[in-house]
Order: C-alpha cells, then structure tokens, then sequence
C-alpha cells in the first residue's frame, strides 16, 4: 500500500514533539514491511521533498502563514497541506491517508482516498488545563474545538492510542474510536551520546523530556527543586524540551525557563535545561537518569513514557492522567495525584529508599510492560484497522 501522513510535526523539522515521534516510529516500521511511505508535513523553514529514512518522502508545506486569529490559521494550514496532497494524488496513487488530529489539519481532506484520523490529545482538555490553579467546570466550547472535532467527525474512522482521551473524544463527537497502542521502535545503533557526556555523565538526575508547560505539570517539578536538592546534595533537574510557559489564571504568562530558575531559588545550578533534542541525541539522556518525571494534567498515552519504560527507567505520573494504562504504582513505577507537590516529593523519597537490587527489579517490569509496544504487534492491529476502513470505502 502507498500510505500517506499528513501532519503539523514531523522529525526531520525543527519543531517536533510526541506526535514526531510516533510517526518517525510507525512509518519505518510500515515501511519495513513493504509499505511505501509518504509524510507531508508543516515546516517552519522549508518547502521541499526530501528522502528520510528507509526511502520514507517527506512532502514539506511552510509554515509562514502570519494571522492574528488561530482559528483561521489552522484553516489556512489545512488548506496549504491540502493542496499538497492533491498534487502527489494527480501523480501516484494512494490508497490510504492519515491525518493528526492535532491543529485539525485534515480540516481539508481528499474524500475519495479511505482515510484515517489518529487522535493526538483533546483539545479542549488541553486548553483548560493549561490554566495553572485548574478546576474541572464545564468546559467552554470555542472555534478551535469546533475545527477539531468536525474534522473527527467528517473523517470518521478514528483511533487512538490512549483509553481515557478515546473516551473524551467518543463523548464529544459521538464516534467511536479503536484503541491502537503506539508502538516503540528502538535504534540503538544510533544513539549520540555527546551531549550526555558534554552535561550529564556522572551526574544523578531527574528528567523531565516533554514541553515545559502547566499541561505536562512543570510548575509542579519546578516548585520541588528547591526542597529536593536541600535534601539531597547529588540530585540534578534537567529539562528536555520546548518552552511553552506556565500560565496564571489571571492571565499572566512567565517562560517555564524563569519560573523554574525562580523556585529553584539557590538552587538554580543543579538545573540544566536542554532545549529540544533529536531522538538520537535525547535516548542517551533518558537511559542515564536516575528516574523521569511526568507529572501531567493530561496526557494520551505518551511516547516518553513508553520511551522511558523501555529503556528500564522508573517513571513517576499521574493518575487519571493516563498513565494507568502504563503503570501500576509501585510495581513498574509511581504514580501521583495531578498537581501534588507533596505527592512527587513522596515519590522521590520512594525512589531513592529502593536499594539497587529493587531499582533492577522495577526496570526490568517497565520494560516488560513495553513488551506489548513491539513493532509487530503495532504493526498487526494497524493493518487490521487500515484494511476495515478500505474494505468499508470499496462498499459504498
């Protein structure tokens, strides 16, 4: 089959997140079995097709659209990503496409192609729970939510890789949505460890390698350094990813960077923050941390996660976040109350009272329960998925 990826984010570009990495992670596999490959995707610099890996094509539509509207942005987006799939669809043929959900960019889609959406996270859920004093009301509808979910329903055939965001996503479109884990694809032959060894070797630290937002719960780490690091005169806190801020309620926003610099107080230097990292750059980071960090308000099955279980690394998350569907607290990992500082620091203390022989121990069932992350599993459930949404497209 030639399939085809249509995305805001992809690794070969500057910005590039979970999403990234889960399409650089199936589109190999898929095309290790035989599949040919296309990706077309946003970019902030370019406009071209390059050849990835495993002769993947790589389609990429800039990104300079300047709108004061987010709304209308994303539909511009859409349209430009549409355009582009229309010109590769005159020249070859394709029998199947799938679209992000993210920034509703199949908005514009080729309705004669069977097509896909895979849900990336739910919008409203995360608009909300950036708020950094967060309550659960009702959630407040606006255009953006409207993009997105009228996208998922003009498409139709969705899944995704997280239960409880299935479930958001089924309550407020009204489609169902399979449930097809991500899977976990590991080169380790390609590993570059220079900036581990330039900034971190011999150093205990904790990680945190998502964005730095109140969504992936930041200001919940950046307010324990202070006391962590009084405590323990070894601990590092290290941040791996991009900066996305942490908002107040009252709609004040400071850059993650300053905020944690600003509670880490006379700690300030035991933290080090990284910037974005490619995958190759950033594994060797996560295979030499003392324990990562994930204490998220919401989040849809992560790939760091998955990341860091596999490589045998003790992850602390949150409950009804998530991470339920990957750790049992205690056995593979911790697990804490969503925006619990004492809960993190409890975790910490946990951590650290484990003597190696239990540290081994709960390493080697993280990286059991990532066993069912494998390619071929992934592989099997998304053909099935793939071939009922083409066997549906050739009845009508």
């Amino acid at each position: 089959m030639h399939i085809v990826f249509v995305t805001p984010e992809f690794v070969t570009e500057m910005k590039g997140g979970g999403l990234a990495s889960y399409l650089a992670n199936i589109s190999q596999i898929l095309a290790q079995h035989g599949h040919r490959i296309s990706i077309i995707t946003l970019s902030g610099e370019n406009a071209d097709k390059i050849i990835w890996k495993d002769g993947i094509a790589v389609y990429r539509v800039k990104d300079d659209v300047k709108v004061p509207l987010t709304p209308l942005k994303k539909l511009l987006l859409s349209w430009r990503l549409y355009q582009c799939e229309r010109k590769l669809a005159r020249k070859e043929r394709i029998d199947l496409i799938q679209y992000a959900s993210y920034e509703s960019v199949g908005f514009f889609h080729l309705r004669r192609i069977p097509s896909v959406i895979r849900i990336s996270s739910d919008c409203v859920a995360c608009r909300e729970y950036k708020v950094y004093d967060y309550t659960e009301d009702q959630f407040r509808p606006c255009l953006t939510d409207w993009l997105e979910y009228h996208t998922e329903k003009k498409i139709g055939n969705i899944f995704g890789p997280g239960q409880a965001v299935a479930k958001l996503t089924e309550q407020r479109t009204g489609r169902k949505v399979t449930v097809i884990e991500s899977p976990f694809y590991l080169e380790k032959d390609s590993f570059d460890a220079s900036v581990y060894h330039r900034d971190l070797e011999g150093k205990k630290y904790y990680l945190s390698h998502s964005s730095m937002s109140c969504l992936k719960g930041t200001h919940v780490i950046a307010e324990i350094i202070s006391d962590v690091c009084a405590e323990d005169e070894a601990a590092y806190f290290v941040f791996a990813g991009n900066d996305h801020g942490i908002f107040y309620k009252n709609g004040a926003v400071i850059s993650a960077k300053d905020y944690i610099l600003k509670c880490a107080g006379a700690y300030a230097d035991r933290v080090i923050f990284l910037g974005t990292l490619e995958r190759e750059k950033l594994y060797p980071i996560i295979e030499g941390a003392w324990a990562c960090l994930m204490p998220s308000r919401i989040d849809n099955m992560p790939n760091t996660c998955i990341e860091a279980m596999a490589m045998g690394k003790i992850v602390v998350g949150t409950r009804g976040a998530g991470y339920e569907q990957l750790i049992e607290d205690g056995r593979n990992g911790f697990l804490v109350e969503v925006d619990s500082r004492e809960g993190l620091k409890r975790a910490l203390g946990r951590i650290n009272a484990l003597t190696e022989a239990e540290r081994e121990a709960m390493g080697r069932e993280a990286v059991k329960t990532t066993e069912r992350f494998n390619a071929e599993n992934s592989y099997q459930n998304l053909i099935r998925f793939y071939g009922g949404v083409i066997q549906k497209g050739l009845r009508r």
